[in-house]
């Protein structure tokens, strides 16, 4: 016969709401931080494409 398996109903305890919202805090300041880092990257990358094609960039 198969074991039942039941969920955890038990509330959260101060601790664990607190390392939730740290978590999830510095989730969303390291994905804003690597999204911001994306961005600039990618929009630097085109402007120095405009910069070359246009021949006002040279090496």
């Amino acid at each position: 016969m198969a074991r039942r398996r039941f969920q955890d109903t038990r509330p959260l305890t101060n601790e664990q709401g607190l390392m939730a919202l740290i978590l999830m805090g510095m989730g969303l300041t390291i994905g804003g931080v690597v999204a911001t880092c994306f961005l600039a990257l990618s929009e630097g990358a085109n402007q120095g494409a405009e910069l070359w094609l246009s021949g006002q960039l040279s090496f």
